[in-house]
């Protein structure tokens, strides 16, 4: 049975942007030119983290009418849920920021759930409906960046499908994993 989850491992064509030319700017005349160069630095560095998505998968339809999407990239976790035609809600949790993740699992289907820290209690984001082992391994790289993260690994050092296997096996739950 073959997973519908993406995996991405290569650098997707962006769509042109117009963006403001750098001499126009408006630089903070206290800072020093070496601070601003260093953010910049740091600005550049974050987009690459999220530029390549890691994971994309969808609930199942028709038991969802409006699909809902999960995007895991380097920087966080995106949900877009769509509650009715072009209209969705699209909720964006860095990693520093989750508490809890989870996938309820039923004889079909899986729920992703994750619990952000310092949102009202109970308040949980939950994507019903996902194919078993996509769930399954969204979890599974989610748990792997937890602990990366935690373990102070800079995960944009690593490349293509090297990272995905090795945060996969990061946040593997032995003797759960192989029940779909």
């Amino acid at each position: 049975m073959k997973a519908n989850g993406e995996i991405f491992f290569q650098k997707t064509k962006k769509a042109k942007r117009d963006f403001i030319p750098e001499d126009q700017l408006v630089i903070n005349q206290q800072a020093s030119p070496q601070e601003v160069t260093k953010e910049k630095q740091k600005l550049k560095k974050l987009i690459n983290q999220v530029e390549v998505p890691l994971l994309c998968i969808r609930s199942i339809w028709p038991f969802t009418l409006f699909r809902h999407d999960v995007i895991i990239d380097l920087a966080k976790v995106s949900f877009v849920l769509r509650q009715f035609f072009w209209s969705a809600d699209v909720i964006a949790i860095p990693y520093d920021m989750i508490d809890h993740v989870s996938v309820e699992s039923s004889l079909f289907f899986a729920t992703l759930k994750i619990q952000p820290k310092k949102l009202a209690e109970g308040e949980i984001v939950e994507v019903p409906y996902l194919n078993k082992r996509d769930a399954n391994l969204a979890r599974q790289i989610i748990h792997g960046i937890l602990i990366a993260q935690y373990s102070k690994i800079d995960l944009n050092k690593f490349e293509g499908p090297e990272i995905v296997n090795q945060l996969i096996q990061l946040g593997e739950a032995h003797g759960v994993n192989h029940v779909y």
